[in-house]
């Protein structure tokens, strides 16, 4: 029996080891950890693709930065107003409302803002106060001040002025007003600087007047990232719930307007409120609206004016300068119609002796100076000349005599002629 020869044994290396038994999950487990790395470089990347990402529900997102404003401690908030009209005259108007808002550790919150504007060339600031239940005031740039005529003294321009709640009951009061209508001011008054006008929005969430979109938008503000919400309005619901909360509200208006989807940006990974955006159309023009926030919960404060002046106090001044100038006006005319009297007394007497206590008409008409002025009049006359002089202000004279002369003088004359 022959002996079998063995095979020669086979030594070349396979190219790949033969792969290990891989259990369908940790497959799975691998592709959706591949996804979430590249869905967070996306991210990080952004702005070279659109992404849209449901992170939950657009009210409930919302709603919880809305919320979220609401309870802050502190915020800034800027609100910026574009008006454009173009019928029956085309113009447009620009506005801001710079606004800081503090919640103390005691009392109610306080407010500081400042509101600009400008239209065809006119521009007009001021900012306000609202803190210890008073309102301060100031203007800073009013182009038809000059208009008005105030003096040194009386000039609001540049200056402080307060009024408390207390300031207003007590006008309101000595004016007549019925103490319903009085709780109904001070109330209004009591809630600037509070965030009603955010809470109502649950309001008009509950009315359905807010429709919001299915999902949220990535976008970089700033130098951060952002969710951004597109809010449409109901016109019809809106329309409805004006008329139920307010029976007079004029609701014509709306059926021609068209609103805007509204724009609403909160931080990406939290409820921080950054920035609403919106505007309407109506017939004959347009207005859009920008409002954004920043310093939410920051360090935020709402000091006093110094050297504010009491509101009650200027009024009371400013009366009372109004009323000077009045009695000065009066004065004037009563002193400037001596004239043709005293020509008419000199066309019947052929002189003018004895002009100041003869002629009935002249007597009443100084003795109406004297009253208004309290100061009596001066009159001298002899037979071809005559001058009265009465005072219209401190130190300074109305003056009216033969030669036809008119107008004020420093000091009263010597002799006949008011020059």
């Amino acid at each position: 029996m022959e002996p079998t020869t063995p095979a020669p044994a086979d030594f070349t290396p396979s190219p790949f080891p033969p792969p290990p038994s891989i259990p369908t999950r940790s497959v799975g487990k691998k592709i959706f950890f591949i996804l979430i790395i590249v869905i967070l470089l996306a991210l990080i990347g952004g702005g070279v693709f659109a992404y849209t990402v449901v992170f939950e529900a657009p009210r409930v997102a919302l709603t919880e930065s809305f919320a979220a404003i609401t309870k802050a401690r502190s915020f800034h908030q800027d609100v910026a107003i574009k008006v454009a009209v173009d019928s029956p005259t085309t113009f447009t108007a620009e506005g801001t409302i710079a606004t800081d808002i503090e919640q103390p550790a005691s009392g109610g919150r306080r407010t500081a803002t400042i509101i600009s504007g400008k239209s065809a060339g006119f521009f007009v600031s001021a900012e306000a106060r609202f803190l210890d239940q008073t309102l301060y005031g100031k203007v800073i740039e009013f182009p038809l001040l000059p208009l008005l005529d105030f003096s040194t003294s009386t000039n609001p321009l540049g200056k402080w002025y307060s009024v408390s709640l207390n300031d207003v009951e007590s006008f309101m009061a000595e004016q007549g007003a019925d103490p319903a209508d009085i709780a109904k001011v001070k109330d209004q008054i009591n809630k600037i600087g509070q965030t009603e006008a955010i809470s109502q929005l649950d309001a008009l969430i509950e009315k359905g007047i807010l429709v919001f979109g299915s999902r949220a938008t990535v976008a970089q503000v700033g130098d951060t990232w952002a969710r951004q919400y597109a809010v449409t309005i109901d016109k019809d619901k809106l329309a409805s719930w004006l008329a139920e909360i307010d029976p007079r509200a004029s609701i014509e208006a709306l059926k021609s307007a068209t609103f805007d989807p509204v724009i609403v940006t909160v931080g990406l990974f939290d409820y921080s409120l950054k920035k609403i955006t919106g505007g309407f159309k109506i017939s004959g023009g347009s207005v859009s609206f920008v409002v954004t926030y920043r310093d939410i919960n920051g360090s935020i404060t709402v000091a006093k004016p110094n050297n504010a002046i009491p509101l009650m106090q200027y009024v009371e001044q400013s009366m009372t300068e109004a009323r000077g100038k009045a009695t000065s006006a009066e004065i004037k005319v009563n002193l400037s119609s001596l004239r043709s009297r005293a020509e008419l007394y000199y066309d019947k007497n052929k002189s003018y002796a004895n002009l100041c206590n003869k002629d009935s008409s002249i007597i009443a008409v100084l003795k109406n100076v004297e009253e208004k002025s309290g100061q009596k009049p001066t009159c001298r006359a002899n037979s071809k000349s005559f001058i009265t002089v009465g005072e219209i202000a401190s130190s300074t004279f109305w003056c009216v005599d033969s030669t036809g002369f008119s107008g004020s003088v420093d000091k009263i004359p010597i002799g006949f002629d008011c020059k």
